[in-house]
């Protein structure tokens, strides 16, 4: 009788075990699978960007990438660049470099393989702050909405924009274009 108890038990508790490993397998796989960007609409925890395909026929398999919400920076119609400004990155690239790094670390391996096309431009302001970012990549690459919110909230923090004191501000200034070369990182 005392027999029959404990090898129930011993089947309750093996049967329990694999339950909880069958789940903690499961809760881990959803966690490190993440979305890659796809053309349309993904979401992030805080920002929704919105991917399209790039009109370029030298980019045919690029996505250019934009916070949903992007009208605070954009052009409207009937509106002009000053592109002849001089307004630069403090800095350099430095800096956009070095965060671009530190978030996609895990993933810098893979994204050196090929040839990866990974843009970030950044449209400043006359106060010396970024006003948004937008991307240019891969359709593939495997970067997620989330890692891009956290390069453009790390960008937004970190970069300031040298702007001249000569500087026509009558019209938006020029995004400034900077091409991330993942051999480099």
């Amino acid at each position: 009788m005392v027999y029959c108890k404990i090898k129930k038990m011993k089947k309750r508790n093996n049967l329990l075990l694999l339950f909880l490993g069958f789940s903690l397998l499961y809760i881990c796989f959803s966690c490190v699978q993440q979305k890659k960007i796809k053309e349309g609409i993904n979401k992030a925890s805080k920002t929704t960007f919105v991917a399209k395909k790039a009109n370029s026929s030298t980019r045919s398999n690029s996505l250019f990438i934009s916070d949903a919400d992007n009208d605070r920076y954009r052009l409207r119609r009937g509106e002009k660049f000053n592109s002849e400004t001089g307004i630069t990155l403090k800095g350099g690239r430095t800096i956009i470099y070095e965060i671009v790094g530190r978030i996609l670390a895990p993933k810098i391996r893979k994204l050196q393989k090929g040839k990866p096309v990974f843009i970030v431009q950044t449209y400043p302001d006359f106060d010396g702050n970024v006003l948004g970012v937008e991307y240019i990549m891969n359709e593939g690459l495997p970067i997620t909405a989330e890692e891009l919110e956290q390069i453009t909230e790390a960008i937004k923090k970190n970069q300031e924009i040298y702007v001249p004191k000569d500087v026509d501000r009558t019209y938006r200034s020029s995004p400034i274009t900077l091409r991330v070369n993942f051999k480099k990182l």
